[in-house]
């Protein structure tokens, strides 16, 4: 036993030291499809598809039987049909249809969701993680820039301001970094969170991501899809259409014209077996109303439902217009910065200085520092353009477009087998 034990604890300890193997971006992403609410709903989705039906035309059937004076020669044997309304039955077709409709459609828009979290998470602690290392950058920068200061302290050019001024510049940038390893072991624990991972290690090693000229010409050819085509519109044309059902089930229900059909047999001793037999029919008179009420309040939830519906497919295109029309203003604004990048004074004059001896180094830290708050500037941009990119493909309901693919990835991989 204590031989068993031993090796229990030997498996334990090299599962435990076993080394994490980090995951990539595109099996970050196929997490999706195995997120907590999309299981639930497909649970949903498919209790629906084998859930049985409801019997046609029959409301009840009601089996009865009386005995006279405890005899059992005067039995009597009854069964009873309630009928279901005129159209009933086709109404509650049209219910059970509808709902599985909505369900199906419900689970396409959840699934939407729980891709853009992805990426959106994917893309904040990528964002994150670069706003570091340039912070990083930054504060060795200041740093360099105070020694040098230190070393001319005896100069006549000497200036106690810019030295103050170094010192509180590198306390904003420790400030600053203290903040971004706060949001880096946030954003990792969301990682792990949205992918469930125990033993892989949601890191992205400087992953190759979509550039924004590539952004800026699928934009261009992508046209502005019309809502009745959106996903989202799918699901809430699906709610107007149980709504409606539910409003012609209430009504159908009330043309019950024919409320039962009872059959009868007398087990008492008769000349001929046919008059043993009974046959009776129930009507319901057409000009009475049991429940209005009930009919008004369906028809008050259709007309909302497609108030709604028209409201929501409006809202819907106009939401789709201005995440374009500011993805392009981001892609302008992106272009400038990176014009100033390739044309800029800082980038060129920082090459030319530092091929020239005797340069003073206060120049060159200038000119550097002058570049890294321009690629600061740039990622910020950037991370923008590209959130803004996958908030455009979300509403246009792209991300859950078949085949499955990586929207980041310069070559649109594929996320399925």
């Amino acid at each position: 036993m204590q031989r068993y034990s031993w090796l229990l604890m030997a498996v334990v300890l090299l599962w435990t030291l076993s080394p994490i193997q980090a995951m990539t971006v595109k099996q970050f992403l196929a997490t999706a499809a195995k997120d907590g609410k999309i299981l639930n709903h497909s649970e949903m989705v498919r209790y629906l598809e084998s859930a049985p039906e409801s019997t046609p035309y029959l409301e009840r059937v009601e089996f009865r039987t009386r005995t006279e004076d405890f005899q059992l020669a005067k039995q009597r044997f009854s069964l009873k049909w309630y009928m279901q309304g005129w159209g009933e039955t086709e109404s509650r077709e049209q219910v059970t249809n509808a709902t599985k409709e909505i369900n199906q459609s419900r689970q396409v828009v959840i699934f939407n969701r729980a891709l853009k979290e992805r990426y959106q998470a994917l893309l904040q602690y990528l964002n994150t993680l670069e706003q570091k290392d340039l912070n990083l950058q930054l504060l060795q920068l200041y740093q360099d820039r105070l020694k040098v200061l230190h070393k001319h302290i005896r100069d006549e050019i000497f200036s106690m301001s810019e030295i103050i001024k170094t010192e509180d510049d590198i306390i904003d940038i420790q400030l600053e970094l203290a903040r971004l390893d706060n949001s880096v072991h946030s954003k990792e624990a969301r990682l792990n969170t949205l992918a469930g991972s125990n033993k892989q290690q949601v890191t992205f090693p400087a992953p190759e991501l979509i550039d924004i000229p590539a952004i800026q010409k699928m934009v261009k050819k992508d046209k502005l899809l019309l809502a009745r085509q959106n996903i989202f519109f799918h699901n809430r044309a699906a709610r107007l259409k149980l709504a409606e059902s539910r409003y012609q089930l209430e009504k159908a229900g009330e043309r019950n014209y024919l409320s039962f059909i009872r059959t009868s047999y007398d087990n008492e001793d008769r000349d001929q077996l046919r008059s043993a037999f009974f046959v009776e029919f129930g009507f319901n008179l057409p000009f009475i109303n049991r429940d209005q009420e009930g009919i008004n309040r369906r028809k008050l939830s259709y007309l909302r439902e497609k108030l709604q519906m028209e409201e929501s497919q409006q809202e819907l295109a106009e939401s789709i217009f201005s995440n374009r029309k500011a993805l392009e203003r981001l892609i302008i604004q992106h272009g400038i910065l990176m014009e100033r990048k390739k044309g800029g004074n800082a980038e060129t004059s920082f090459k030319k200085y530092l091929s020239i001896e005797g340069i003073d180094p206060l120049t060159l830290l200038k000119l550097k520092e002058s570049m890294i708050k321009g690629d600061l500037r740039l990622a910020r941009i950037t991370f923008r353009v590209r959130e803004r990119y996958i908030n455009h493909l979300s509403d246009l309901g792209k991300l859950v477009d078949k085949p499955l693919r990586n929207y980041l990835s310069p070559t649109m991989e594929l996320l399925g087998p």
